[in-house]
């Protein structure tokens, strides 16, 4: 699912496993996702600005990213 003008790329995985929750699937070349250098494609999303984000749908972890778009975001990968 894709994450508006940031190019970003998100799967779920369900099941209760280490590699359940989050994951980038792709960043889309010259958005500020891959501009960043900070995230890559296999990247497990972790937490939003402190909101743990691994049980939500791909959609609230966008709408929680773009509640963002004023501020510094914050994201942690595993």
């Amino acid at each position: 699912m894709p994450i508006g003008g940031l190019g970003l790329f998100l799967t779920q995985s369900k099941g209760g496993t280490a590699a359940s929750g989050l994951t980038v699937k792709a960043l889309a070349p010259g958005l500020p996702a891959a501009q960043s250098g900070k995230i890559q494609a296999g990247d497990r999303l972790v937490t939003v600005c402190g909101t743990p984000v691994a049980d939500l749908e791909p959609s609230e972890a966008i709408a929680l990213i773009l509640q963002q778009q004023h501020e510094r975001i914050s994201a942690a990968a595993g």
